[in-house]
């Protein structure tokens, strides 16, 4: 059985994640004690909306056409669709599930860094399946976005750790 993958069904993912850390952030404000940390999540937040219209400027510019992966025991599509569900943001968890209201800034920060890890990966296993020619590049652009979330939540973390 071929599983089916292009560049365009990926950046949509993309931007469901995004819209998923939106909400996790957005969250993560409203519960924040300080102001610095309300606007350490809410800077996150624009970063997440930045990163959704990069995504979809990508859409924007992918005409499109389907990748025949051979698959015969469906274990890629098992695999990536086990990295989506729920490890990384999805917009169909309810927040309140993600964030308890009393969670303080330092455990709220290492989820979101996992969950940033995480998409790196699921990005880094899509890119595999798509040739240059359907945009293997953008998926690139995507990791490397991803990546520099990653590096940020990371020196955060870093600072509350001192």
């Amino acid at each position: 059985m071929a599983v089916l993958f292009n560049a365009e069904e990926i950046i949509e993912i993309a931007v469901e994640i995004e819209c998923g850390g939106q909400a996790f952030y957005a969250r993560a404000a409203s519960l924040a004690q300080s102001k610095s940390a309300k606007q350490l999540f809410l800077d996150l937040v624009g970063w997440e909306k930045e990163h959704e219209n990069i995504f979809r400027k990508m859409l924007g510019k992918l005409s499109g056409g389907n990748l025949d992966q051979l698959d015969p025991d469906d274990n890629s599509a098992k695999y990536l669709q086990a990295i989506a569900n729920g490890r990384i943001f999805d917009p169909k968890t309810p927040v309140e599930k993600l964030i308890a209201p009393d969670e303080c800034l330092l455990d709220i920060l290492r989820k979101a860094e996992k969950r940033e890890k995480d998409s790196v990966v699921f990005y880094t296993a899509l890119k595999v399946m798509v040739p240059p020619k359907l945009g293997r590049g953008e998926i690139e652009k995507i990791i490397q976005e991803e990546i520099s979330h990653v590096l940020y939540l990371n020196d955060k973390i870093d600072e509350l750790e001192k």
